[in-house]
């Protein structure tokens, strides 16, 4: 999508007070102190085990590292993950790499 089209988007969402992450196809991660996460939005599991859980979403892999991770609730919405998180980071797509350089 090329910036120009971006940028109207941007606006028309902000315009008619939608939600961005809905808007742009982006994961909405909400972190409940260090023991449970809730994502919304996402595209699957691309990787899981009880030390990583990598996710895909629209901006890349969502990736959150821990100890005893167990995944409690998963649908096609939201999938929710228990035990002692580290850390939570993206691995971006290549293309958006590309574009912020």
């Amino acid at each position: 999508m090329s910036r120009r089209k971006i940028k109207l988007k941007r606006r028309f969402v902000k315009m008619l007070e939608l939600p961005e992450d809905v808007a742009f196809d982006v994961p909405r991660v909400t972190l409940v102190g260090g023991d449970s996460a809730l994502i919304e939005y996402h595209r699957g599991i691309f990787e899981y085990s009880d030390e990583t859980v990598r996710l895909n979403t629209g901006a890349g892999l969502l990736r959150i590292d821990g100890e005893m991770l167990e995944l409690r609730e998963l649908s096609e919405e939201r999938l929710f993950i228990c035990g002692a998180i580290t850390s939570v980071s993206y691995e971006y797509k290549e293309d958006r790499m590309q574009r912020k350089k």
